[in-house]
């Protein structure tokens, strides 16, 4: 399965409403890149799971947050399809990102357009739990290189 066209087909509108760029970091890897923050589409073996890049300011080293537990929260139906026994791997995959793609679109327009204001309020509440990790080296660099261009922070 084709990552970035799954990302595409099943958020077209949203990356243009929210003039968010496309970035393939790997096969594995998609960003999708607002102004000083992006959501992460990484995918496993047989899952697809999305990280969020918290909006950061320049010269400050962006962390990312698993947005499982979040989506789970804001979702009215489960974040994982049920697994199909006549589903292929790539199936399955893109079936996982369509079901992502949904709930933000259906339920998460805040984080599309770079409002993290929930995630201070997550971080307050339990620190521990939304401490954030560090984003790689590979990312880190696509990152910045589009933000420098103008695209963001």
């Amino acid at each position: 399965m084709d990552l970035v066209e799954s990302v595409r087909n099943h958020l077209g509108i949203a990356i243009y409403q929210h003039r968010l760029t496309t970035v393939a970091v790997t096969n594995e890897d998609v960003l999708l890149v607002g102004q000083g923050y992006a959501l992460d589409f990484s995918r496993d073996f047989d899952d697809v799971s999305l990280r969020l890049i918290e909006p950061c300011k320049e010269k400050m080293e962006p962390k990312w947050y698993s947005a499982n537990m979040l989506l789970l929260e804001r979702s009215t139906r489960s974040p994982r399809p049920p697994v199909e026994s006549s589903q292929s791997l790539d199936e399955r995959l893109d079936s996982c990102t369509r079901t992502i793609a949904t709930v933000l679109v259906e339920r998460c327009q805040d984080i599309l357009s770079g409002d993290f204001s929930w995630l201070h309020e997550k971080k307050k509440k339990d620190r521990a739990a939304w401490a954030g990790y560090r984003v790689d080296a590979t990312v880190q660099k696509a990152l910045f290189s589009i933000w420098r261009m103008g695209d963001g922070a």
